[in-house]
């Protein structure tokens, strides 16, 4: 087969060369803009070389995973920031006493009984919002999303057995 310009032409592309361009297609950075050029430029499938499909392929799985990777630390720090708007609302509850309004023994118990917390995470939750609020430096990272839930804890923990009297 030729083309009009006596030249012959090249074989259709194998399913698989379609399929990994247009699984590249879905992702639009540059990095896998080069690879789909790359793969969309390439004449017949045959040609190929096994070293290069393979590279061409752990590019593409790289950029995915890439993308992936950001979109969790990025909503790994929403979510940081997130808990911080809730430990400050539990502290606000707690020193105005919003739950004693409803009837609860405590901000624990209410935490408990309203959002399903078990009591024990409960007052983790009410003793780390009171320790916020006395320590900003640690409160400002964990509203910026610089520190996670779990890193506060233990400093607020850390913090408290530095401060508790030698008695």
């Amino acid at each position: 087969m030729t083309t009009s310009a006596g030249k012959p032409a090249s074989a259709p592309r194998p399913l698989a060369v379609a399929a990994l361009t247009s699984t590249v297609s879905h992702h639009n950075d540059s990095s896998t803009h080069s690879v789909r050029s790359s793969l969309t430029e390439t004449t017949p499938f045959q040609s190929i070389s096994a070293c290069t499909l393979t590279v061409q392929l752990y590019s593409i799985l790289m950029c995915i995973g890439e993308d992936l990777g950001q979109e969790i630390a990025d909503l790994s720090a929403r979510l940081d920031a997130a808990t911080h708007r809730l430990l400050t609302c539990i502290r606000q509850f707690d020193e105005k006493c919003g739950w004693g309004e409803q009837g609860a023994v405590s901000c624990a118990h209410w935490l408990s009984w309203r959002i399903g917390l078990d009591l024990a995470t409960a007052r983790e939750k009410v003793r780390v919002a009171r320790a916020l609020g006395t320590l900003p430096a640690i409160d400002t990272a964990l509203a910026a999303g610089k520190l996670s839930y779990a890193k506060v804890r233990a400093l607020v923990g850390l913090q408290h057995q530095i401060m508790k009297p030698n008695c």
